[in-house]
This record gives C-alpha cells, sequence and structure tokens, in this order.
C-alpha cells in the first residue's frame, strides 16, 4: 500500500528512496479489501434506508461513517493501487494523500458524535430528546464532513514547495525544508485536534457512561432481589415493574457502548502509528525505516470493513434487520425453485 506518511513527503523526487510498486499479490488483496469495504458497507447503507426501525439518531451517524468507509473502499485504495503502477503520476498521489487524511479525521470525528450522542443518552435522559435532534445531528454530521475536508485539502496549498527539491538524491532535514516545517506544523495540530484531544474527551465519556450503567445495573439487581423476598402490594409491584424497565434500559446500553469502545481501540491502535510515522518523516526523514512494510497501511484500511461488521453483527437493532433481509432473501430463492420445479414438473406431465 502507498504508505501516506511516506509518499507526501518522502517522494518529493524521482529519485525516492522508497519503492511504492505493489506486487500482484498485494493488489489481488486490496482489491478484494477495497470490494468488501463497498459491499458491506452498502449493505449497511440499504439496511437503513429500507428499515424504517433503523432510523434512529445513533444509527443516522453510524451510516454517515458508512458512507466515509464506503469512500475508502470505492476511491480510496483504487487511487493507492493506480499511483503505484503511474508512479509518477504526482495527481494521483495527491489525490491518494488528501482522500487518506480525510478518511484519518472523519473516522475518528464520527466515533466522537457517536459516543457524545451515547453519553447525553444515558447521563442525561431527560434531556437527551430536547438536546439531541435530528436536525442538530444531520448539522453535526455535515460539520464533520466540512472539517474532515477543509482539514485534507489544506495540505494542498504548500505542496507545490516540493519541486524544489526535485533535484535532491535525498530527502532535506528539517532546518533547509520549508515544506517539512509546514507540513510538521500541520500534523502536529492535526494530532492533537483530532487525535488526542477526541481520544481524552472519549476516554472521559466512556468511563462515565460505564459507571453509571454499572450503578443502574447493581440498582437493578437489589430490586430483583427486594421483590423475590416480600410479598408486595400490587401498587407495590406495578411501580417496581416500571422501575425495573427503567433500569433494563440501562442494561440494554452496555452492549452498544461497548460497541463503539472496540471501534475506537481498533482506529486508535491502528491509526496511531501512521501518526506517529508522520512526525518522524517531519522531524528526521533521512532516518526513517518503515517497520512491517505495507501491512500497517493495509490494516488501517481494514478498519473501514470492522466498524460496519461490529456494528451490523452485534448490534442489536442492524443484527435483527440484516436477519430478517437474508431470510427474504432465502425465502425468495426458495420460492424460486419451487416455481422452477412446478414449470419443470407441469412440461414432464404434458409431454
Amino acid at each position: 500500500m502507498v504508505d501516506h506518511g511516506v509518499h507526501n513527503l518522502s517522494n518529493l523526487s524521482p529519485n525516492s528512496f522508497i519503492n511504492d510498486r505493489y506486487t500482484k499479490e498485494y493488489i489481488l488483496l486490496l482489491s478484494l479489501l477495497a470490494a468488501l469495504i463497498f459491499l458491506i458497507n452498502l449493505m449497511v447503507i440499504s439496511l437503513f434506508a429500507t428499515r424504517d426501525n433503523l432510523r434512529t439518531k445513533t444509527n443516522t451517524i453510524l451510516v454517515s461513517l458508512a458512507w466515509s468507509d464506503m469512500l475508502n473502499g470505492l476511491v480510496v485504495i483504487p487511487l493507492q493501487i493506480m499511483a503505484s503502477k503511474h508512479t509518477q503520476e504526482q495527481s494521483l498521489r495527491l489525490a491518494s494523500m488528501v482522500l487518506y487524511r480525510f478518511i484519518a479525521v472523519s473516522t475518528m470525528l464520527h466515533i466522537l458524535a457517536v459516543i457524545l450522542e451515547r453519553h447525553i443518552c444515558i447521563l442525561s435522559p431527560l434531556r437527551y430528546h430536547s438536546l439531541v435532534t435530528k436536525s442538530r445531528v444531520i448539522k453535526t454530521l455535515g460539520f464533520i464532513w466540512f472539517v474532515s475536508i477543509c482539514n485534507s485539502v489544506v495540505s494542498l496549498s504548500w505542496i507545490s514547495l516540493a519541486d524544489e527539491y526535485n533535484h535532491l538524491k535525498q530527502p532535506p532535514g528539517l532546518q533547509e525544508s520549508k515544506l517539512l516545517r509546514f507540513e510538521l506544523a500541520y500534523t502536529l495540530f492535526t494530532v492533537l485536534l483530532f487525535f488526542v484531544i477526541p481520544l481524552i474527551i472519549m476516554a472521559y465519556s466512556f468511563t462515565k457512561i460505564l459507571c453509571e450503567i454499572s450503578r443502574h445495573n447493581r440498582r437493578d439487581s437489589e430490586l430483583m432481589l427486594e421483590s423475590s423476598v416480600r410479598n408486595s402490594s400490587s401498587t407495590d409491584s406495578a411501580s417496581g415493574e416500571t422501575e425495573n424497565r427503567a433500569h433494563q434500559t440501562y442494561r440494554f446500553e452496555r452492549k452498544p457502548v461497548l460497541i463503539f469502545l472496540t471501534m475506537l481501540l481498533v482506529f486508535s491502535i491502528t491509526w496511531s502509528s501512521w501518526y506517529a510515522q508522520n512526525l518522524i518523516l517531519c522531524i528526521s526523514p533521512k532516518h526513517y525505516k518503515p517497520v512491517g512494510g505495507r501491512w500497517p497501511a493495509f490494516v488501517r484500511s481494514s478498519t473501514s470493513i470492522i466498524n460496519p461488521l461490529l456494528y451490523s453483527l452485534i448490534k442489536k437493532d442492524f443484527r435483527q434487520a440484516l436477519k430478517s433481509w437474508l431470510n427474504q432473501i432465502r425465502n425468495l430463492v426458495i420460492s424460486r425453485k419451487t416455481s422452477e420445479q412446478d414449470l419443470t414438473s407441469k412440461f414432464t406431465i404434458e409431454a
């Protein structure tokens, strides 16, 4: 895979010391990954569009993330493959670089949005419907896409400085290169604003959410124990049942929250190496040595398939919708086979 911490800095000249050509086997793997990313995210988007019960505020954020992930399989990976075949085409490299940076910021901000939405729902349930409206969710998603696009496109404003270093056989150092200084400032800004700060906010939010769910689960267990050892009046039973249902809501929230926590951990682990690599390249490109070859970048792209698999196979509403959709397909295939068999039998009898 074109390593985007590498090709936007070290490929300043045709004499780049990084070989970006892919093997046929690697291209095949990338193509398979791109196809799976596209198909699985398209499935998520289709389920959301055709099932009314899936059109919740949480799922609206997840489907916006699915569109962003699908862009990775539909555009970003094919551009990487094309850039590896046409190494002199700088336009392919630049387009790939911009979109890769877009994916990095977009994914993090989408996960932050869905965690904050769950934070409000669980910790401020009485204010949730007034604070989190459908229009505010749509505006937030529009803001996420706008910020992600602007943050990725802005780096094109100084990329023309690369022409100053085309004659060099080795990449320049930070002191000699204005381009590297711009890249370093940009990388530090991006890491701080779109990785470290969201990570701190989400770590705090997850802690509060899980503590709140645990508190309600303990209270739920106490209520169940009390109801089993005492003979309550009918009024007490009714009120206890109402309170039980309220606490069950918190218990059911645990699985979605853990799904989002897994998404965050997978993203943070896989993409932190990319941010670290970019910082090393800016500070000391001459001494940079890629670790793991192209596979860390391959794993980063795999997050675009891990995300939809997590919430489509584990999140209850998506899982039920997927099961219903698969049953419909199976019944359709069975009915078609039955019709064909009946038609064949009819022709056999007539003959």
